[in-house]
């Protein structure tokens, strides 16, 4: 038994994927669960998801729960997952769908394998991001006056703010695999800008207040 991540911008390309994968694999459609909950999925949706791996395949010898959205996971959803997707129960596979496997803790990707589908929005991804680690130093070092002015920048556009918080997060993960030394800095700003990018995709927050809090929390 196994645990996947498939990721992709486009949303219907990576849930068509999911069920076309649990077909080759022969599972009937009746025995593919989806769990797709709107918004954030904290540790309430994960218990939820759970108590669907132990039930019998009805026509199946194996048996898919998806879940739907994965980047919507809280930190502590996250870390409610780490076991059973480390040991699924037997004939279950565990597949959770993403727009960017990066979202995702570093625990949690070395738990599953990883599909990346190369869609027309991934490629048109800018490959380099040394200079959001400038950013981020320049955020760091920076005073209160300053901070609060990217914050006031940044909320002018809700999705531009939603697109720069998924490239410090993925700048971030870059970073620390070229340097792990800081793993517990790491995990700190990781967990901020994770939390705060799931909560202006996910709610209907301030953006503004939003932003403020995790650069002043920095």
């Amino acid at each position: 038994m196994e645990s996947l991540i498939i990721a992709s911008k486009n949303k219907k390309e990576r849930e068509d994927y999911a069920i076309t994968l649990c077909k080759k694999r022969g599972i009937e459609s009746i025995d593919i669960r989806v769990h797709n909950p709107e918004g954030t999925i904290g540790i309430a949706g994960v218990r939820d998801f759970q108590k669907t791996l132990f039930l019998t395949p009805i026509k199946s010898h194996t048996k898919a729960c998806i879940i739907s959205d994965a980047h919507n996971l809280t930190i502590e959803a996250q870390n409610a997952l780490l076991k059973i997707l480390e040991e699924p129960p037997n004939n279950t596979i565990i597949v959770l769908t993403a727009e960017n496997k990066e979202v995702l803790l570093p625990t949690i990707l070395s738990r599953c394998k990883v599909i990346e589908l190369k869609s027309s929005e991934n490629q048109s991804e800018s490959s380099d991001l040394s200079s959001f680690i400038s950013q981020l130093s320049t955020l760091t070092e920076g005073g209160v006056g300053h901070r609060l002015k990217l914050a006031q920048d940044l909320a002018k556009n809700k999705d531009d703010a939603i697109a720069w918080l998924e490239k410090m997060i993925l700048s971030l993960r870059q970073e620390f695999i070229k340097d792990p030394s800081n793993s517990s800095l790491f995990i700190i700003y990781y967990s901020l800008f994770q939390k705060t990018y799931v909560t202006l995709k996910t709610t209907n927050a301030n953006p503004r207040l939003v932003l403020e809090n995790l650069f002043l929390n920095m």
